[in-house]
């Protein structure tokens, strides 16, 4: 503190009135009341303090706006006055007020970029309880609908073409009572709408027919490989299958689909295997004919000959453990017959580097090259397929085996062509199932 005279006193508090309220010195008029130069209550309490720290003088918010002058508050002061010597420019003071300001204003963004980031999280945990919400709604409404397919019935259509399906049911179960012997027993056909047939040891695998011809390999103790009277057993029950059915390849070993023809019964070059071969070029041309739409279901490992079966389907869906390969050369042998089956699903480029390098390819590998039309988890392939089954059935076998037979078109011509022998087949026909619960 230092000691300085009225007159020094006065300017001081002019210059930090001038400061509060931003008016020019020359404009203070010292005998004027303090609220005519427009000091208001926060002004007044800030001059309050200031004049009891800086000068001595004591006064009160109340006085100033009540119209007292700088000289009366001047004069209660005797003599000199003592002024801190840490008097401030009015350019300093602005500069700091600036910055409290400007500090202020970062505070207040930070408190709304908080609030907004608060919002989001809330926001983004609503959408995910939703979005949880809505799977469990979703996969409840599949359980439910899941449960009325298994209890439709189809209704069966007025119409000759459909009523021969029936006749053609009961051919098929007699042909194939036939071709198994005495694997098959009449009563079950007559009494059981699920007619199962096989004996995994006799066969090496298993027959389901209900709404499809389901094929199940089931040998796992030689890795569901077959030998050469398997391969003719199973070329029997192909040719006697219902020409009005989906035909399923499937498999009862996650494990192995199938590992084609068994090494420790046959070997390349000899006269059975030679033999064998004739009944399996004849399997992949009778699965290829095969009227309606040809499943294969793969699981585990699928390997040299058992690729005939996902290399000849319409339709082929893979567990993400499913696993292909073509080992023949490996063993001294090559792919012949099943390269014919090969090309109709991979592009020849692809079929000489898997054939020559005897590669094991994984389910999302085949998916890539064309192999495979759908990966799915083990634990839901048996939905997925049985899904895709319900699906074909909805419509006519007539309509099925015509799409089959024909499509894709071509060109243009046969676009046409196609489109007039629909046309024919509409006239006096039901071409769809119509279901009831």
């Amino acid at each position: 503190m230092q000691t300085v005279s009225n007159s020094g006193a006065q300017e001081s508090f002019i210059a930090k009135l001038s400061e509060l309220i931003g008016i020019s010195a020359e404009d203070v008029n010292v005998t004027a009341p303090l609220t005519d130069f427009g000091v208001d209550s926060l002004a007044a309490v800030e001059l309050a303090t200031w004049l009891k720290s800086e000068l001595g003088i004591q006064t009160s918010q109340m006085e100033i706006l009540g119209g007292v002058t700088i000289a009366q508050l001047l004069s209660r002061s005797s003599g000199d006055v003592q002024v801190s010597t840490k008097k401030k420019s009015a350019k300093s003071d602005k500069s700091e007020r600036r910055k409290e300001k400007e500090n202020a204003k970062l505070e207040k963004e930070k408190e709304k970029e908080k609030a907004r980031k608060m919002k989001e999280k809330a926001k983004l945990q609503k959408e995910k309880e939703k979005a949880k919400l809505q799977k469990e709604k979703e996969k409840e409404k599949e359980k439910v609908k899941a449960q009325k397919v298994k209890e439709v019935k189809p209704v069966k259509p007025q119409t000759k073409a459909l009523k021969s399906s029936k006749t053609s049911k009961s051919d098929m179960e007699v042909s194939l009572e036939k071709s198994l012997g005495s694997l098959v027993s009449s009563p079950a056909i007559s009494k059981t709408p699920v007619l199962e047939i096989g004996s995994s040891s006799e066969t090496g695998f298993k027959v389901k027919i209900a709404g499809a011809t389901v094929i199940s390999f089931s040998r796992p103790d030689s890795n569901n490989s077959l030998t050469a009277k398997m391969w003719e057993s199973l070329l029997n029950v192909v040719k006697s299958a219902s020409p009005n059915k989906p035909l399923v390849f499937a498999t009862e070993d996650k494990r192995y689909f199938c590992s084609g023809f068994d090494l420790g019964t046959v070997a390349f070059g000899d006269r059975k295997f030679g033999e064998a071969l004739v009944h399996y070029g004849e399997l992949l041309d009778a699965i290829v004919s095969h009227p309606q739409p040809v499943l294969c279901i793969c699981q585990g490992a699928t390997r040299g000959g058992g690729m005939l079966f996902p290399c000849a389907a319409d339709i082929v869906i893979a567990a993400d453990n499913a696993t292909f390969g073509f080992p023949e050369i490996l063993h001294g042998g090559l792919p012949a017959v099943v390269s014919a089956a090969a090309t109709k699903r991979l592009p020849r480029a692809r079929c000489m580097y898997l054939m020559l390098t005897g590669k094991v390819i994984s389910a999302y590998d085949g998916q890539s090259m064309g192999l495979v039309d759908s990966v799915v988890e083990s634990e839901e392939i048996q939905k997925e397929s049985s899904a895709i089954i319900r699906r074909l059935g909805i419509v006519t076998p007539e309509l099925v085996a015509l799409a089959k037979r024909r499509l894709p078109a071509y060109n243009v011509g046969d676009g046409l062509a196609l489109a007039g022998e629909l046309q024919d087949m509409i006239q006096g026909k039901v071409l769809f199932f119509s279901f009831s619960s």
